[in-house]
């Protein structure tokens, strides 16, 4: 179903870049738990396909059935490796860098606007904002209650902010990379027909 309207040959080209990328998302990954050895086990764990390990020395298999599984293991080494550094350079957790990033980016937001981004339920979603807010990473104004509140970045968030966005950048950079331009734009439109499919 993921794979309609996907034909054999840029199925294979589609795989052959997951391949490479795959590799610098676990490069990415062993530098950052070089970096921090002492909570690189615990923060964001998940447990990676094994037949889609890399460094085995073996090609991904094309398989309609199981596309899901080389980009969810993309995925995951690439979230975990960010969790790791953002916690190195700002010191929040994956969750709180991409509540503040979102907040920053789109200042005053509205709470549902907010909520909406996230994906996320109320409770989570103000729980992690209190925490900012606590830090003095947020600040919220307009009418008292908080789903009728707007929030923006106080000055130190602001700065964290921006440190994110930076880091943000240059680990897509690093994970681009191995790319031809032809490359990253058959492989996007492909990835859209996945999404297109999966939606």
């Amino acid at each position: 179903e993921l794979t309609f309207d996907i034909a054999d040959g840029e199925l294979g080209d589609f795989y052959a870049v997951i391949e490479k990328l795959l590799q610098r998302a676990v490069m990415l990954y062993d530098q950052e738990r070089a970096r921090g050895q002492g909570d690189a086990e615990t923060a964001n764990p998940f447990t990676p396909d094994p037949d889609y390990e890399p460094g085995s020395g073996q090609a991904i298999r094309v398989d309609r059935s199981r596309i899901l599984s080389p980009l969810m293991t993309l995925s995951a080494y690439f979230s975990r490796s960010g969790a790791l550094t953002f916690k190195r350079l700002t010191g929040l957790s994956n969750f709180e860098s991409w509540v503040l990033n979102e907040i920053a980016m789109d200042a005053p937001i509205e709470w549902n606007a907010l909520v909406s981004r996230l994906d996320r339920d109320h409770s989570q979603a103000g729980r992690t904002v209190r925490a900012l807010v606590d830090r003095d990473l947020v600040e919220r104004s307009g009418k008292p209650g908080r789903r009728h509140g707007r929030f923006g970045p106080t000055t130190e968030g602001q700065r964290l902010f921006e440190i994110i966005q930076d880091a943000s950048r240059q680990r897509s950079t690093f994970l681009l990379a191995p790319l031809s331009a032809r490359e990253r734009e058959q492989f996007l439109a492909t990835f859209e027909k996945v999404r297109r499919n999966a939606v």
